[in-house]
């Protein structure tokens, strides 16, 4: 079931947050201002097999979703500096939410603090000049409101192009710095350059030195070293760097129909409708091979897309035999005050009304907890995020506590994600036919 959680993602989840920086401050709102290191922005991992290949490779799948002259300069920076253009453009995925923004009607970008432009760089006048010494530019930086020396042209602070030389030039001294190859897709390596970026070079370096501890990863904002890696794998794979770049952001209806994953790879227990939508399903087999890997066990599931009747019979009450009787009445014949509290809330506590939860949109599943020991649970928990699934907020991590069950695919958090009509836009898609 999806109850507490869901309801926890719709009142955090309505809008995306502002821009973080590197080692920078994040704007929230009007005139707010808070360290970086408080801000939280929502993840989004859409894991591919990890693999290797040489600076330049794109996939279209994602860059495609890019500004025009985005991948261009993005490949184009990375190439000059000799680092992977996946890695560079994780960096800015993961600087603007997962996002790939566009800047201001004037070409600005917001700021926060001291960190400026499309990779919110701090220090802007230091880094560039260390991109001049390294022969990367002839440009040269210009402090607001003065004008380039004779023959010379200032740096465009604001710029895609620049901006994006000066930010491969910083991760090319991270992975320098930290004796790390700058063509690397290993995944250590591309979260330890993560953390380099948000939290300093020592960050990642420490952790490199100290052989990459899972239990003892660097803190980063809201994970961002982590986030690096999802970005990267996006990224990394796929087609080649002559993808067309699209200068919009998908269309919530471009993935339509729920799909069946792959019931040998899991174990049903009650009768759940075993589908998902198509991007969740694959990673969801994914995980059920990875889970039983590391465990020799399947995954035991409880629930995964549900109909809107379902929705609306699991809002009314907890009762599986009152589910039941729901189930077979004509939907027609249900009213809201059937299922609803007055203050709109479901009668069953721990469920969403219909139109509000992830099941319905194909994008989450249940686990049957009772057949998990806690450290079948923890390696579950664990492996999730790898391949775009979190477990419940409301869970906070602890075995059996309540929505300890529940599992969101957040690898379409860009599209879909709780308030709406990005919600309601997902359970329109999942309930779609492809033609």
């Amino acid at each position: 079931m999806a109850g507490g959680d869901e309801a926890s993602n719709i009142a955090a989840g309505i809008g995306l947050p502002a821009l973080g920086g590197a080692f920078g401050l994040a704007v929230i709102g009007v005139g707010i201002i808070i360290p970086l290191a408080l801000f939280s922005i929502i993840k989004l991992r859409e894991p591919v097999k990890e693999t290797s290949t040489t600076a330049g490779q794109t996939t279209c799948s994602t860059w495609g979703n890019a500004p025009a002259g985005f991948q261009t300069a993005i490949t184009t920076s990375a190439n000059k500096v000799g680092i992977q253009p996946a890695l560079l453009g994780a960096i800015f995925l993961d600087e603007h939410g997962n996002n790939w923004a566009r800047p201001n009607a004037d070409g600005t970008w917001a700021r926060g603090g001291r960190a400026v432009g499309p990779y919110q760089i701090e220090d802007f006048d230091n880094k560039w000049k260390t991109v001049t010494e390294d022969g990367y530019s002839s440009k040269v930086y210009c402090a607001p409101s003065t004008t380039a020396p004779a023959g010379k042209t200032c740096v465009n602070v604001e710029s895609i192009e620049d901006s994006s030389l000066a930010a491969a030039d910083f991760i090319k001294h991270i992975l320098t710095g930290a004796k790390l190859p700058p063509t690397t897709a290993d995944k250590n390596e591309v979260r330890c350059t993560g953390a380099g970026y948000n939290a300093g070079p020592a960050k990642c370096t420490t952790w490199k030195n100290a052989g990459y501890p899972e239990d003892s990863q660097p803190h980063t904002t809201d994970e961002y070293h982590n986030r690096t890696w999802v970005n990267f794998q996006k990224l990394f794979v796929g087609c080649q760097s002559s993808a067309a770049q699209a200068g919009t952001a998908p269309d919530s209806g471009n993935v339509c129909g729920v799909t069946a994953v792959d019931k040998s790879k899991i174990t049903i227990a009650g009768s759940p409708d075993a589908r998902l939508m198509p991007p969740a399903a694959k990673n969801f087999n994914e995980l059920a091979d990875e889970y039983a890997k590391d465990t020799g066990n399947k995954l035991v599931i409880s629930s995964m897309y549900r109909t809107h009747h379902k929705q609306i019979c699991l809002c009314m009450t907890n009762d599986t035999a009152e589910q039941a009787a729901c189930m077979a009445r004509d939907e027609s014949s249900i009213t809201s005050t059937d299922y609803l509290k007055a203050n709109g809330k479901c009668k069953n506590t721990n469920a969403n009304p219909p139109g509000a939860s992830m099941h319905e949109a194909g994008l989450a599943f249940d686990i049957n907890i009772k057949s998990f020991t806690e450290a079948q649970w923890n390696v579950l928990k664990t492996i999730a995020p790898n391949f775009n699934f979190n477990i419940s907020k409301t869970s906070k991590g602890v075995f059996k506590n309540a929505e300890a069950w529940h599992f969101d695919y957040i690898g379409l958090e860009n599209q879909y994600w709780y308030g709406a009509p990005k919600i309601s836009n997902a359970i329109t898609s999942a309930n779609k036919t492809c033609n």
